[in-house]
């Protein structure tokens, strides 16, 4: 399987060729990039519609109706110039596949009927959603379930990781609204031992609107009070750190010792030997018979 991605932009550094068989993950993957390599140079606003081609202003609102704007044809031109640089940018960064089928042209020059704002545009509906599929919709919606916090080594590695799958989920069509994602974080933050989670919790109906799972990520706690488990001794360390002392070993009685210390009391004395009376409820053993039948046939011998 040939990987996606595999050759480079030649205008845009660090940035991957986007492959049209590409997922809405890898799409927003390559989006980002294009972002940062666009906000250097201040090109970035082309595509989300910030920069607009300077526009003549209303008769009304100019200060000399007889004096027409002098600076607005160059500042037009000079808008327009860059506005193909960035659409270059793009088109140079996407697969020729992409080029023909979204735009309806080949290489080497982009569309000249669009702005680098409805290119954009234009790429984000073809690649931001795809077909539903409930089996890859399964397999990432079993992720986000078994997201476990004890998995990251800091609070951002564990929210970046959330923050994805959801997203994975909402490029399926099928993402959680705010009030589901908010239980699973609180959730996935062990609601019953955090008490940062149960004050939110406690709190959420009186609040006037209920807060965003953004808001609640920046109010985190420390890293130490979301984790009680990594922190705190446990009744399991207790028993590992007990599990290297040894209790000293309990004497036992071997038949030899047994022998000996049964027959020694019938050298000295008979009546030193005669067994302790046995309780009515329990029966006397077949041991003490032999003892004492032993010790009767001793005066004989």
């Amino acid at each position: 399987m040939v990987a996606k991605f595999k050759m480079m932009s030649p205008r845009l550094q660090g940035v991957q060729i986007l492959d049209a068989s590409c997922t809405p993950s890898e799409y927003k993957k390559w989006r980002q990039s294009v972002r940062t390599a666009m906000t250097a140079d201040e090109s970035w606003p082309h595509c989300d519609g910030t920069s607009v081609c300077p526009m003549p202003m209303p008769s009304d609102q100019c200060a000399l109706k007889q004096e027409p704007q002098p600076s607005l044809l160059e500042e037009r031109r000079v808008w327009v110039k860059k506005d193909r640089a960035v659409k270059l940018d793009l088109f140079l960064s996407i697969h020729d596949d992409i080029k023909t089928d979204v735009f309806g042209v080949g290489p080497p020059l982009p569309p000249s009927a669009l702005t680098a704002k409805e290119m954009t545009e234009a790429l984000d509906k073809q690649f931001s959603r795809i077909p539903f599929n409930f089996e890859d919709y399964h397999h990432t919606y079993c992720r986000f379930l078994n997201l476990d916090l004890d998995d990251f080594s800091t609070l951002d590695e564990f929210h970046d990781e959330f923050r994805a799958l959801l997203q994975e989920l909402d490029d399926f069509g099928h993402g959680l609204p705010n009030i589901q994602a908010c239980s699973a974080y609180f959730s996935k933050l062990r609601c019953c031992q955090n008490p940062w989670v149960a004050n939110h919790i406690r709190a959420w109906h009186a609040a006037k609107t209920p807060p965003k799972l953004a808001d609640l990520m920046r109010e985190a706690p420390a890293w130490l009070i979301v984790r009680p488990l990594a922190v705190r001794p446990s009744r399991t360390n207790l028993r590992d750190d007990n599990a290297g002392h040894v209790a000293p070993p309990t004497p036992t009685l071997t038949p030899t010792s047994a022998s000996a210390s049964a027959s020694a009391p019938a050298l000295v004395s008979p009546a030193a030997a005669v067994p302790e009376a046995v309780p009515e409820e329990h029966e006397p053993d077949e041991e003490a018979d032999n003892e004492e039948i032993t010790i009767h046939a001793a005066p004989d011998a």
